[in-house]
């Protein structure tokens, strides 16, 4: 939802829910009657402008007023080349990786050439960023907003570039930069991100295509030795560890779906642990938890990460839910419980490869609402490694 939400404001049109999602944030929830959809989208968005991420204020990410897509079957308006290595650059040493770019280099630069050299920094640890370019003994250089991607601040140094070589009469005009990425971008005449800031540059491409300029962007390898683009690395560098901005660079929509992430995150622990006292179910998540999620980059079929939630969440068998509920027999030794799950891990025999050792004493979780058997199984649950609880599960799946 909060990534819906960054979505919707950054549109280049608007449409439809961007205007009832406006509308219902100035009228209230209490107006929507019962539309489910806008008053949980409007909850989001009030969170997410509480926590200064996203909000009607943002500016939509449209393309400059002058940009106009050229048709598909349309030449480009500059030439995209790229240096060719004889390997994949982490298998190539510094001195072939030098020689290519360096060869790749005279093939663009023709006699009545204007040549620059680009590039961007972000600082992560501060966040600041910078961005430059270098042509002959001309060096320009733009303090950019805090926390700009690589990408904008490479693009911003393209842009500045080419802006300059307007005013400038050259036949020719080669830009080096080692952004790959932002070549490619640079490729698509409809970006979906970003997108001012492309077609900036895209429109500048074409005022030079009418003046009858050739235009060359150039992938040559960073860090390599070569005088150019180590002169802007080390000014785009420095410009970033200047304190002012010079150039604002509004987030891309990327950027705001991270940052809604993350504060949708924070609000969802806020609100969990705000309940701990209150309800069961979520005192047993947070002591068998800690409130870390399952770690994505670990492949897993479907089927496991159920069974692994299941205790995880602490769920209820569906007899539980019955107001007349007195309990009912395990499913692999018959023994009659009133906490199908707590005696599935502290008690029954099909679960003995999980208790190792002998019991410890019961303890208390959750801020009091667990038992003291209840927080000793939410613990165990924490503390056993992920393959011995799949393999139990596996074997002897939990109570449903």
């Amino acid at each position: 939802m909060a990534c819906r939400v960054a979505r919707i404001f950054r549109r280049n049109v608007e449409g439809v829910a961007q205007r009832r999602l406006r509308l219902a944030m100035t009228q209230g929830i209490e107006c929507l009657r019962g539309n489910t959809w806008l008053i949980n989208t409007s909850l989001a968005t009030h969170s997410l402008i509480h926590a200064g991420i996203t909000g009607p204020w943002r500016e939509a990410d449209v393309p400059t007023p002058t940009y106009y897509a050229p048709p598909p079957w349309g030449p480009l308006d500059a030439e995209f080349t790229a240096t060719l290595l004889p390997a994949c650059k982490a298998m190539c040493n510094t001195r072939e990786l030098r020689q290519h770019a360096l060869m790749a280099m005279a093939q663009v630069v023709e006699r009545d050439s204007r040549v620059y050299f680009t590039d961007g920094s972000v600082d992560p640890d501060s966040g600041r960023t910078g961005a430059a370019f270098v042509t002959g003994g001309t060096e320009m250089s733009w303090r950019t907003s805090d926390n700009c991607s690589t990408l904008q601040t490479e693009l911003v140094a393209i842009q500045h570039a080419l802006e300059h070589a307007l005013h400038h009469r050259e036949a020719t005009v080669v830009i080096h930069t080692d952004s790959w990425t932002g070549l490619q971008a640079l490729q698509q005449p409809h970006p979906k991100d970003n997108v001012r800031l492309i077609t900036t540059i895209l429109g500048s491409l074409k005022s030079l295509g009418a003046q009858g300029r050739r235009v060359r962007l150039n992938w040559i390898p960073s860090h390599v030795g070569v005088r150019g683009n180590e002169a802007v690395d080390v000014a785009a560098k420095r410009t970033a560890s200047g304190p002012s901005v010079t150039m604002h660079v509004p987030p891309s929509l990327q950027q705001l779906k991270a940052q809604a992430r993350r504060a949708a995150a924070h609000r969802a622990h806020k609100t969990h642990r705000e309940l701990e006292t209150r309800k069961r179910q979520v005192a047993w998540y947070a002591a068998a938890t800690d409130y870390h999620p399952l770690d994505a980059t670990q492949q897993q079929p479907r089927a496991d990460g159920a069974l692994l939630q299941c205790v995880r969440l602490g769920y209820c068998t569906r007899e539980e839910l019955q107001e007349d509920f007195e309990g009912q027999e395990c499913d692999h030794c018959e023994k009659h419980t009133r906490r199908p799950l707590v005696h599935y891990l502290l008690s029954c025999p099909a679960t003995a490869p999980l208790r190792p050792g002998p019991a410890p004493a019961a303890q208390p979780a959750g801020g009091g609402r667990l038992s003291g058997r209840e927080g000793r199984a939410a613990l165990m649950v924490r503390h056993t490694p992920r393959d011995v609880m799949l393999r139990v599960l596996r074997a002897s799946p939990p109570p449903r």
